[in-house]
């Protein structure tokens, strides 16, 4: 498996980062404009792991935790709740989110966040941005 175009297209208006396999960081729409898709190969994403939603972090200098900004800002959704209403629901999403009933409205947050709903670092397509802040 490889990082294709399909895996990043919901990244693109959001600034993502990536990063080449000699560490070299890049933005992704530079990267889009100045490759072809065939090397796409040599990058990796740089990703928030979906366990990092209960974690505090800073978007823009704002300081939020991503699980509860949800909560709060999209409470009307229709089966938000049930999203994390139970730990065991809550794990079935984490490691399947684009495979269950998640409303988009969700889904766009989670890309503009740099949220990992394609299980690329697992796969050892993506790069924890954790790892980096070491």
């Amino acid at each position: 498996m490889k990082v294709e175009l399909k895996h990043i297209v919901g990244y693109l208006p959001y600034g993502l980062k990536m990063q080449r396999f000699d560490d070299h960081i890049v933005n992704i729409t530079e990267l889009i404009y100045s490759l072809p898709c065939a090397l796409l190969t040599n990058f990796k994403p740089i990703l928030h792991p979906l366990s990092d939603l209960t974690k505090e972090f800073e978007v823009n200098g704002e300081k939020f935790v991503p699980k509860e900004w949800l909560n709060v800002n999209l409470h009307n959704t229709p089966n938000f709740h049930h999203l994390f209403s139970e730990p065991h629901i809550w794990k079935y999403y984490q490691n399947n989110i684009l495979k269950s009933n998640v409303e988009y409205c969700i889904i766009e947050k989670l890309y503009e966040w740099h949220f990992d709903i394609h299980s690329l670092i697992d796969d050892g397509l993506a790069i924890d941005i954790n790892d980096l802040k070491s």
